[in-house]
């Protein structure tokens, strides 16, 4: 079972699993609610996702550094932060002059009112399968930025729910940020385009009968060749 079309193609062209033994079934989130969001004149920018390598949060500490200091925003990163990459990640801010910009807020075991207080998502991966945080993005009503690596296209649809950008790409970053700061309407637009797919094609009871429906057929199958 492949939980983004990537993967399935992965598994079926470098795994060797043949195309009728690979099924498809995405992820799903919880449905939550949109809150109407507290008018704050400071954009808030959340990056969930642990602090290693491949998540790539130094490409947005990079970017920030190119965006200009009188935007008012700020970056929360959310995730486990004790490692030696995020200590050399927190002296790379302060060298830029960003830690009033992007706050290391560590691991949270319910990140939920960051997601409610939130203005964007970003998640700019170097690598994904299927990204559950940007799934959770979605079904909070924000618009998404995040690198075209694994299957983000699948959930992020370029100008729709958010913006798609290469991998590693800083300035790309940087523009896409600087517009979803200034042009608040086309933030709740493509928010509400996001939660509306999510609530679409990736809620959870979704995912849980597709699950259930696989998991039969192939008990009942089992079944009938043990008879």
């Amino acid at each position: 079972i492949a939980n983004s079309l990537a993967v399935k193609k992965q598994l079926i062209e470098n795994e060797g699993v043949s195309k009728d033994a690979c099924k498809l079934i995405y992820n799903g989130v919880k449905i939550n609610k949109i809150k109407n969001k507290t008018k704050n004149n400071t954009i808030k920018i959340l990056c969930m996702a642990n602090i290693i390598k491949y998540k790539n949060h130094e490409l947005i500490i990079n970017a920030c550094s190119k965006i200009p200091k009188k935007l008012n925003y700020i970056i929360y990163f959310v995730g486990n932060d004790s490692s030696r990459l995020a200590n050399l990640l927190k002296k790379k801010v302060i060298e830029f002059g960003l830690n009033n910009k992007i706050i290391f807020c560590g691991k949270k075991i319910n990140p939920q009112s960051f997601l409610n207080n939130s203005d964007i998502g970003i998640l700019v991966s170097n690598e994904e399968g299927f990204s559950n945080t940007i799934l959770e993005y979605m079904s909070f009503g924000l618009p998404v930025i995040a690198s075209k690596v694994g299957g983000n296209p699948e959930s992020v649809k370029n100008n729709y729910n958010g913006f798609l950008i290469k991998k590693n790409d800083a300035n790309g970053l940087k523009t896409k940020l600087i517009l979803l700061i200034k042009n608040p309407k086309k933030r709740m637009l493509m928010g509400k385009n996001g939660f509306k797919d999510a609530k679409k094609h990736f809620e959870i009871n979704l995912s849980v009968i597709k699950y259930k429906k696989t998991f039969d057929k192939l008990f009942w199958s089992n079944a009938k060749w043990k008879l």
